[in-house]
């Protein structure tokens, strides 16, 4: 899986990633500040990558309904597992 990491996540956290083996993309890294929500999201699509945010609840709200995009959440009381 391929990670595309919105503007509210630090460039680092896409670094960290890397390291571990994944291969993930920062906005910070590619220049979109300035893109709408719906732009962020086509360029993950156009780019096949999984848009991370800390932001869902704005992009959930502005996803078309024919989109195959879901919506996954961490649960906020445990760390994710960045191990291969």
């Amino acid at each position: 899986m391929k990670f595309y990491l919105d503007e509210d996540l630090p460039a680092r956290v896409a670094e960290l990633l890397r390291r571990r083996g994944f291969d993930a993309l920062s906005v910070h890294e590619v220049g979109n500040f300035r893109f709408s929500d719906r732009e962020q999201l086509a360029f993950a699509a156009r780019e096949g990558r999984c848009l991370v945010t800390r932001d869902a609840r704005h992009f959930v709200a502005r996803m078309p309904a024919s989109s195959s995009a879901r919506r996954v959440s961490a649960d906020s009381s445990s760390e994710p597992s960045l191990k291969r």
